[in-house]
């Protein structure tokens, strides 16, 4: 697969690599390509050719993958799949034809390795709603002590199994009146019932359930009085414990955690200390102190202090990705959404922490949590369903269960939801197609709510609609009714632009709506925005249909164009102009280049023409192809702003110039041109888009000898024959064959052809030296469209002009190109003296000189006039 064809260091395209893991052979596959890509691409290599190029042992076709490892007996595939982790590039899965017979591995050479908590376990259930059934995970609760689980929680117990331990003693009591040094913290409030444990550390007092007033609890005064009563740090944690209730606990442990966190994060000197020098005592004594703070966090009967807790250890900079303490706060999280212990809001919240966590294993901790919400299905109101269709993104396993919950409770509450809403909830809805329920909602909410909502309201929802490519008869009715009571007096031209956006893309051709927001650009076309006009002016064009009151539409886009054209966007303003071509309002001119064109096109020939000039006065043996594609892509930009050319520049010489498309990415003008070299450039500027195609064939020393000067007359006269005839009424066709009968009768006068042009012209020999049309339509494109438009001669399919890019009769205005050319081509030179109705016109011991010769052609850009040809080039020819 590619992944060993980089391995190999292979160039070209399309290859596979394989190795034979029992015994270390190495085999590469390779395209087989037919043989007359040798006109185009020049040499094509052999099997034993790519072997020795990249040191395999063994090559073969690609078409023969299934084969040879059938052969080989290969018993397991392992190919690549997933992205490098020292690179960072994508291997994609390998694909040939008969893959499907073997048995594919991709995990071995990228294996995943699972981590998994000590305290939870994951599995999966089969869960059904409705009729749909789901896999979903579900994380499981380790147990250690059966006891817990079945035991009464209240139950008295006695009973310590460390005897060294004081036993405790529980009993029931009021809670006496807050001490006098506490009074700023805890307010007196009627005594509550609470227990009291007798222990080591002193009496535990534990509150009832009562978190909203321990919500409101000032915790820094808490610590303050604290640390006041407390001479050292150590055994700090124990002391409270025997001087507070649990929940107090909780909140002071979560204070100093989110301070510690804070210091180290903003104190610059501490956070270089941790990162380098850092002793082995400090770091025992921060997780000492982690660890007991986030165990006291998560005893917290409070879920908010949970999601406190996790979103403040996930600022934590200095302890490893992954982590204990992380470990045991979104264990809690999963527990406690399991248990359904969170409320909607709050598992929304979990959701956002848990994905924001740099590591996939806790990112991965969401998928569980759907249960949460499944327990809490009858709390999700109207209000929490933009945010929880907003936090699908962050499912992967149980998102599909999440969308089933989601679209049952959208079902109920559709009719209390605004048009953004629904437009939001639409937009959550991305990758797969949205079920029919979602959609069936978003339609009865357009059939009701439509006429009464805002118009940034509607705006947002149509826009929805569109990216959802989503259109009911419901929809289109109630847009319809909309329209017709309201369009003309509406205030937002960006709704009437959303409308006709809507309508364009989803082809929506009904004439109530079409008709008044074309009346609404009647009325208020000079208040839409330039940004707007596209949306509002291209749909009719587009969908075929001529706006209202034409009289009054073409007079209120003329004064608007007129006003604005030049505020529009290049890419609006085109869009406008064909839908306008769509209504023939303005005719179609692409092939009769315009007074403008002609004038660029002019332009864009002379400064390609000098970039040659440039080339022909540098040039001499011993200078790489590719230097002279360098001179000239500098020449057009630098001195004639020409940042692009028109095509892949061909710098051919030598035997590279019989090849017609040279300088690909296989053959990239690399040779090192030699004396005596023929030397075929064909390059072209761009300029505003229009483009140049010249080509100039011409000695690599500056001298012909009598071999080139032949072949180069023979190619010259051509060209001349058809700038002399070329005028309006002369078909392409006969130029073609005009320039093919010159060539011929030059290379027969030369001694290399016998018998009768005609003849050879009927027997297709022109194709065998010419294998190219004459030329081209030229313009926007450099093989510009027109060439076989309907109403026009079509494509032939004889020998000698089925290559024409045109065979239409030549018009004032048109500009093409006049390429004749004569090229020996080893593979069309071996074929023709095996044919004998081709071979017979051949004298084949003075064509064998010629062979390695390359080949010359004479390209020039010309504008067809009334009166003939004005040619644009201006290079030197003789």
């Amino acid at each position: 697969e590619s992944f060993f064809q980089w391995c190999f260091g292979a160039e070209e395209p399309g290859c596979y690599g394989a190795l034979d893991l029992d015994n270390g052979v190495s085999i590469l596959f390779v395209p087989r390509l037919p043989p007359e890509y040798a006109i185009w691409e020049g040499k094509l290599y052999t099997l034993d050719d790519f072997k020795e190029r990249y040191g395999v042992d063994e090559t073969y076709y690609t078409d023969e993958i299934a084969r040879v490892l059938k052969e080989k007996r290969a018993r397991l595939l392992l190919t690549l799949s997933g992205r490098n982790s020292d690179s960072g590039l994508l291997a994609h899965e390998a694909i040939f034809d008969g893959i499907g017979e073997f048995k594919v591995n991709n995990s071995i050479l990228y294996p995943e390795i699972c981590e998994c908590g000590t305290q939870l376990t994951q599995t999966n259930i089969f869960v059904q709603e409705g009729t749909h059934i789901q896999e979903v995970p579900l994380i499981v609760r380790k147990i250690t002590n059966i006891e817990a689980l079945f035991g009464n929680g209240n139950k008295e117990d006695t009973s310590v199994s460390n005897k060294n331990k004081k036993s405790a003693i529980i009993y029931k009591e009021n809670i006496p009146p807050t001490r006098s040094t506490n009074t700023s913290v805890i307010k007196t409030e009627p005594p509550k019932h609470s227990i009291s444990i007798e222990t080591n550390e002193g009496t535990a007092i534990l509150f009832c359930p009562n978190i909203e007033r321990l919500r409101n609890t000032d915790i820094e005064q808490v610590l303050d009085t604290i640390k006041s009563e407390t001479s050292t740090d150590k055994g700090m944690y124990s002391s409270l414990e025997g001087k507070t209730a649990d929940e107090i606990n909780c909140r002071i442990a979560l204070q100093n955690l989110k301070k510690m966190i804070e210091l180290e994060n903003g104190w610059y000197r501490y956070r270089k200390t941790l990162s380098s020098g850092q002793s082995s005592a400090e770091v025992v004594n921060r997780n000492i102190i982690l660890r007991q703070l986030v165990h006291l966090i998560v005893k917290s009967r409070d879920s908010e202090m949970i999601l406190q807790g996790l979103r403040t250890l996930k600022r934590d900079r200095f302890s490893p990705s992954t982590n204990v303490y992380k470990d045991l706060m979104c264990n809690e999280v999963m527990i406690r959404a399991t248990d359904g212990k969170f409320t909607v809001s709050q598992l929304i919240r979990a959701v956002k922490i848990l994905a924001s966590f740099r590591d996939s294993k806790y990112r991965n901790c969401v998928d569980m949590l759907w249960i949460g919400l499944a327990c809490r299905e009858q709390d999700i109101k109207s209000d929490l369903l933009v945010p929880l269709f907003r936090s699908l993104k962050y499912f992967q396993r149980s998102k599909d269960m999440i969308q089933i919950i989601l679209e049952k409770k959208l079902s109920e509450q559709w009719l209390k939801l605004s048009g953004t809403q629904m437009a939001n909830i639409l937009d959550c809805l991305h990758g797969k197609e949205p079920s029919k329920g979602y959609l069936s909602s978003a339609s009865k909410w357009a059939g009701v709510s439509m006429t009464t909502s805002t118009e940034k309201d509607l705006v947002n929802f149509i826009s929805g609609l569109r990216a959802k490519k989503y259109i009911d008869e419901n929809i289109e009715q109630a847009m319809a009714r909309y329209v017709t009571t309201r369009g003309t007096e509406t205030r937002d031209p960006n709704l009437i632009a959303s409308v006709m956006d809507y309508c364009k893309d989803l082809k929506i051709r009904n004439p109530y709506i079409l008709a008044e927001c074309g009346k609404y650009f009647i009325r208020h076309g000079t208040e839409i925005s330039p940004t707007l006009l596209s949306s509002v002016l291209t749909p009719f064009g587009l969908l075929n249909v001529q706006p209202p009151d034409p009289t009054e539409f073409w007079k209120m886009f003329d004064e608007v164009m007129s006003a604005r054209f030049t505020d529009l966007k290049l890419n609006d303003a085109l869009d406008i102009l064909l839908s306008c071509m769509y209504l023939e309002k303005y005719p179609v001119n692409r092939v009769i280049k315009s007074p403008k064109e002609i004038e660029v096109l002019r332009y864009v020939c002379k400064i390609s023409s000098e970039a040659h000039k440039v080339i022909m006065r540098s040039m001499r043996p011993g200078i790489p192809e590719y230097r002279a594609e360098a001179w000239f892509l500098h020449y057009v930009y630098s001195t004639g702003g020409c940042r692009h050319v028109s095509y892949t520049c061909i710098c051919g010489s030598g035997h590279n110039s019989s090849i017609l498309h040279y300088g690909h990415a296989g053959a990239p003008n690399n040779k090192v041109i030699q004396d005596g070299d023929m030397c075929l450039f064909d390059m072209g500027g761009n300029y505003c888009g229009y483009a140049a195609d010249i080509t100039c064939s011409f000695p690599a020393n500056g001298k012909f000898t009598e071999d080139q000067k032949l072949i180069y007359n023979a190619v010259l006269k051509a060209r001349d024959a058809v700038i002399a005839a070329a005028k309006p009424g002369i078909t392409w066709t006969d130029m073609h064959l005009l320039a093919n009968r010159v060539t011929l009768t030059s290379l027969k006068e030369g001694g290399l052809l016998v018998g009768d042009v005609e003849d050879m012209v009927r027997a297709g020999l022109n194709e065998v030296f010419q294998p190219h049309g004459l030329g081209h339509l030229l313009g926007l494109d450099v093989h510009d469209v027109g060439g076989y438009l309907p109403g026009h001669p079509e494509r032939s399919k004889e020998a000698g002009v089925r290559k024409l890019r045109t065979a239409r009769t030549l018009l004032a205005g048109m500009v093409l190109t006049i390429e004749p050319g004569c090229y020996f081509i080893d593979c069309l030179l071996d074929a023709a003296l095996a044919n004998p109705d081709q071979s017979k016109f051949l004298v084949q011991k003075q064509l064998q000189r010629f062979r390695g010769f390359g080949g010359v052609r004479i390209e020039d850009d010309v504008l067809i006039t009334e009166t003939g040809v004005e040619n644009m080039t201006d290079v030197p020819r003789t």
